[in-house]
């Protein structure tokens, strides 16, 4: 789930810095440093179990090769995606706790 939550938002701010609005240098930064802490992931074909479901069947998916996060999104990478898409800060009350800064998961975030 956290990496499916990363390989998102790196995707959609790498986009969203093309498509809309210049970031400033500080973002920038933050953008780079993302970047370097991106491992590939080989594409393949494997066999999803039922992972207990009783409704479900076992079934064939396939995925292609992709990169992503292997640290979690933060609160300061989650901001500057909802500042570059002009989206309103989510959850800003965050922010203000003692132990939950910038660099804090960014966690019950909504995409």
């Amino acid at each position: 789930m956290r990496a499916k939550f990363s390989l998102i938002l790196f995707g959609i701010l790498f986009q969203s810095c093309n498509s809309q609005q210049q970031p400033t240098k500080e973002q920038k930064q933050i953008l780079e440093t993302a970047k370097t802490d991106f491992v590939f992931v080989e594409g393949g074909t494997f066999t999803m179990d039922k992972n207990g479901v009783s409704i479900a069947r076992e079934h064939q998916v396939t995925l292609d090769s992709y990169s992503i996060s292997k640290y979690e999104t933060t609160l300061k990478e989650f901001d500057l995606y909802t500042e570059l898409n002009n989206l309103e800060l989510v959850y800003p009350n965050y922010r203000n706790q003692e132990d939950m800064g910038p660099d804090y998961g960014a966690i019950g975030m909504n995409w």
